[in-house]
């Protein structure tokens, strides 16, 4: 029981918190398998292919969401349920990569040739630690958010607060529908130029990418503005005080995911020209921000605490802005991979 209130330290939360922590700690191999596919699939020449599995990944979650929640009663344990099977669709369509006859590949010039010298490794090991970290920290720092959200707004706003926040993360899921495709797409794509040295190749993918995601965002936050009633009472809204607070969140968090996204892009973007120690900062600071707004939004303005993600955002974009040009990175000439 101990352990179990690190998770959590309120006895009405802690039962809930355990059922969907338990099915989603034992889905975690599908979870590990999703992007590990994601990433082999994408090198691999078929980005598109990865697109389409992460898209439909995260639609089979949001719609098993309402399914199993509302039309099952499985309550929270549904909502984990539901992300597994979403990994499971997912690593189903990735897997078909596979499947397909291939021709063999016939020109020994265009087979790379390993290096497995204790130097080769080492440098293969820095690189793979360098490319990876940004994405491995922004993770991690994610959760570290999640959990200190969770219990800084049962704290303030109590049960009809945590009802609108666990909506608005659900929401987070639409965004990260084009978020995830996007980012997949555009490091697979976006490295093939690189290691071209075809700048303009590698110009024209970004500017698609964020066409895509500007789009995708702009729809998604229109609909959120009309539409938030549908939205909250699709996960099981029944009285009018957490209708009323979630409409309230979600308008505001629709536009909170808006610099979020273009942040977590810009990462990539980072990533792609080598510039990795801001992508590291980014990969930090997307998610540390956001714990101490909330904590002195909370403590001095507790009506405010939903803008808290919102000013988080515009602060590490200012952050970045003056980085950016402190250390003079440019986006032009990008280096071979």
């Amino acid at each position: 029981m101990n352990r179990k209130r690190l998770l959590c330290s309120n006895e009405h939360i802690l039962p809930l918190a355990s059922d969907y922590m338990r099915i989603l700690l034992l889905g975690n191999t599908a979870f590990i398998l999703m992007w590990g596919l994601s990433t082999m699939v994408g090198v691999d020449g078929q980005p598109k292919l990865v697109s389409l599995a992460v898209i439909i990944d995260n639609a089979a979650n949001l719609c098993l969401d309402i399914v199993f929640i509302q039309w099952f009663g499985w309550g929270i344990a549904g909502s984990s349920t539901a992300t597994i099977v979403g990994h499971l669709i997912g690593i189903a369509i990735l897997l078909s990569h596979w499947w397909k006859p291939k021709a063999k590949e016939t020109d020994k010039t265009a087979q790379l040739a390993l290096d497995f010298s204790i130097d080769g490794l080492m440098a293969s090991w820095r690189r793979i630690i360098s490319q990876g970290a940004p994405l491995a920290i922004a993770s991690i720092s994610l959760t570290l958010l999640l959990l200190s959200a969770n219990t800084i707004v049962l704290g303030t706003l109590g049960r009809t607060g945590i009802f609108a926040f666990a909506v608005c993360m659900n929401l987070l899921q639409v965004y990260n529908l084009f978020l995830s495709g996007t980012c997949q797409t555009l490091q697979s794509l976006g490295a093939i130029q690189v290691g071209k040295g075809d700048e303009a190749g590698l110009h024209l993918v970004l500017r698609k990418a964020f066409r895509f995601i500007t789009i995708a965002m702009a729809v998604t936050c229109v609909f959120v503005w009309c539409f938030p009633s549908v939205i909250v009472r699709l996960f099981g809204a029944t009285d009018d005080a957490m209708v009323s607070e979630g409409n309230y969140a979600l308008r505001i968090f629709a536009l909170s995911f808006i610099p979020f996204c273009y942040i977590y892009v810009l990462m990539i973007v980072y990533k792609l020209y080598h510039h990795h120690h801001m992508a590291l900062f980014i990969s930090f600071a997307l998610s540390l921000t956001v714990i101490p707004v909330l904590w002195m939004v909370a403590k001095w303005q507790p009506s405010a605490l939903w803008y808290s993600y919102l000013i988080a955002y515009l602060i590490e974009a200012i952050a970045i802005f003056i980085l950016h040009r402190a250390t003079h990175v440019t986006f032009t000439h990008p280096k071979k991979a």
